[in-house]
């Protein structure tokens, strides 16, 4: 019998050692697979505890039904509303603004037709709501009519016009509001003298608008100059590169935390243009009461 050489007494070791090493490649393998699968678990499962969950309707045998649908929800962060995020925030905003409709009768032409703009609210009281709008949206009529978010809607009338911009003041009686209207609106939170000189160009604004039905339209985007000369107006005006629609003139542009920068009053190449609230303000402050 022949005895075996070193070299081969040595091959089973080497053959243990590389099903060793196998076994060893596998088994981190497998660790690592379960590791990413439980990690893209608690993901989903913390996306889940941060999504807002809203009501969509299937039919289903001919019967509706609910079923909870995720949406994922925006980041708070701090406003002049509170800690909110913009979904939340612009609903917030959509308790500021209304519509403003003015139905003209034509003598000379013979035909009826009806102005369709927005406004905002400057101020609350016990007696009155003061709004502010686009002149050119009520310069034809007295007695505008006024829609809130709740569908209500009554006759308000115009307090006053700018003397230097094209904005016009439109006061509604409280005792001529329905019973419950006071938890629908809100007045809009002013930015004040110093915010405003110290916006960033480019820093994010929206317009919001009263197109077909109150506040239902948002354009968003972002500051492009706040004190552009206008000879349409014959004033500085903010400018942002916001499309508005037709019907949003007297809307409100706000930035990022909710504070009102302006009243919309023209659109063109892409852009919107707004009085600036500081001048709103003092037009607003210069009516006698």
């Amino acid at each position: 019998m022949k005895s075996s050489s070193p070299k081969e007494k040595e091959k089973p070791r080497a053959v243990d050692s590389k099903i060793k090493l196998v076994l060893k490649i596998v088994l981190w393998c497998v660790v690592a697979i379960v590791i990413v699968v439980t990690l893209d678990r608690f993901i989903v499962w913390l996306d889940n505890r941060n999504n807002i969950v809203i009501g969509h309707v299937i039919p289903e045998d001919g019967m509706d039904v609910v079923e909870e649908l995720p949406i994922p929800s925006e980041k708070l962060y701090m406003t002049a509303y509170g800690e909110i995020n913009k979904e939340m925030l612009q609903e917030e905003l959509r308790k500021t603004v209304v519509q403003i409709r003015a139905d003209i009768v034509s003598e000379t032409e013979g035909t009826d037709y009806t102005i369709n703009g927005s406004g905002v609210i400057l101020e609350i009281t016990e007696a009155y709501i003061d709004i502010a709008t686009a002149a050119h949206v009520v310069e034809l009529t007295a007695e505008p009519e006024v829609y809130f978010c709740d569908g209500s809607h009554v006759n308000g009338i115009v307090l006053a016009y700018g003397k230097q911009s094209d904005v016009a003041f439109v006061r509604i009686e409280i005792s001529a509001l329905p019973d419950g209207i006071g938890e629908q609106v809100q007045e809009a939170k002013c930015c004040t003298i110093e915010e405003y000189n110290e916006l960033v160009l480019s820093s994010e604004v929206f317009c919001v608008g009263s197109v077909s039905k109150v506040a239902d339209t948002v354009v968003r985007g972002a500051l492009v100059e706040k004190d552009r000369f206008v000879p349409l107006f014959q004033n500085d005006m903010l400018i942002g590169d916001t499309a508005v629609d037709g019907g949003m003139s007297g809307g409100g542009t706000y930035n990022d935390k909710g504070k009102l920068l302006g009243i919309v009053v023209g659109t063109a190449d892409s852009e919107s243009a707004s009085v600036a609230i500081t001048d709103v303000m003092a037009e607003y402050r210069s009516i006698e009461q």
